[in-house]
């Protein structure tokens, strides 16, 4: 299977890393160059619907993904795993993903800040099968996450046209961990999601903006993660951050990566 690594040019020791944990699990990787949100024409940017409301980094975030879903759309091969560069893939990566191409699904959250919560009370890991979204939102109620994460997911090459043609007719709103999410909940997936207050809330904001009323693509999540996170400063908000001079920048909400 392709696997597919959004890489900013000046982050190459992170890509170093990824490539080392990634060494031997039988991948073909494609490095996607990231796109830096800064280094856009003002004026493309006013063109794109939604585009002038995101700080920079959120922005290049988002079309760094959408450049990978166009790679993958055009590529030839059914299916692929896309990961960020400070993702940390784990060791049961390969063989879990080698069976979510039989799931039926387009798009998979395979990393571990959208998966089943462990139960605290006994610290028992959930066995590793595939979850509904709205399970695992709602296994999730109360950790106040402020983002769910995009740092690791199976794309079909169907599921990547899919999202492609909604960025093309409407524009761009958010980050892309939160377009994903609404991509494979719809409006009414959202509406189930109510007892997890903050994650109902970003997506209300969200389809606001998109308008989506059934689900985009077939999508769900692994109830154990097989993609970790590494700790470290966050290329999106530093380059938020540079723009707006403040801490934390445009989208703090939308922001780091939440907790395993």
């Amino acid at each position: 299977m392709d696997l597919y690594a959004i890489n900013l040019d000046r982050d190459r020791e992170r890509l170093d890393r990824l490539s080392a944990a990634l060494d031997g699990r039988g991948f073909r990787t494609v490095r996607i160059a990231a796109v830096r949100g800064s280094s856009l024409p003002a004026a493309a940017v006013a063109f794109v619907p939604g585009a002038a409301t995101l700080g920079p980094g959120t922005l290049g975030c988002f079309l760094s993904h959408l450049r990978a879903w166009e790679e993958i759309a055009g590529s030839g091969t059914p299916a692929a795993i896309v990961l960020e560069d400070d993702a940390l893939p784990l060791p049961a990566l390969r063989a879990g993903a080698a069976g979510l191409a039989e799931s039926g699904r387009d798009l998979v959250f395979i990393h571990r800040g959208l998966s089943l919560r462990t139960d605290p009370a006994n610290g028992a890991a959930p066995p590793r099968r595939i979850a509904t979204l709205e399970e695992v939102v709602l296994s999730r109620v109360g950790l106040k996450q402020v983002a769910c994460g995009a740092y690791g997911y199976f794309l079909t090459a169907a599921g990547a046209r899919a999202l492609c043609a909604v960025v093309a007719s409407r524009g761009v709103s958010g980050h892309a961990d939160w377009f994903l999410l609404m991509c494979g909940l719809g409006a009414g997936g959202i509406g189930r999601i109510a007892a997890n207050r903050t994650f109902h809330r970003k997506l209300l904001q969200m389809n606001n903006f998109y308008r989506i009323e059934a689900p985009v693509v077939a999508a769900a999540a692994l109830s154990r993660g097989l993609v970790g996170h590494a700790q470290g400063p966050s290329s999106r908000l530093e380059e938020n951050t540079a723009a707006t001079g403040r801490a934390g920048g445009e989208g703090a909400q939308a922001g780091g990566v939440p907790a395993d």
